[in-house]
């Protein structure tokens, strides 16, 4: 399959759970799709409370620790 490039975290983890169910440990993260374009740009600047930024940071980290496994899993030397 093909990814589009896009920023919406909801349709990236449905295209990643449709090659993998396992991918739907990751529910949540779509919350974070507004960080990806809206706090970039300051016509509509926007400052998470720092709640909405501690809760950011677990998501993505689980997400990262996630993604970096099943990269392993699959052969690559992600470090």
């Amino acid at each position: 399959d093909d990814f589009a490039p896009i920023h919406d975290l909801e349709a990236i983890l449905k295209a990643c759970e449709r090659s993998d169910p396992s991918f739907e440990q990751l529910r949540g993260v779509e919350v974070m799709t507004p960080y990806a374009v809206e706090i970039r740009y300051p016509d509509d600047m926007y400052f998470p409370t720092v709640e909405e930024t501690e809760k950011a940071v677990d998501l993505a980290s689980n997400a990262m620790t996630f993604v970096k496994e099943k990269l392993r899993a699959g052969g690559l030397g992600i470090g």
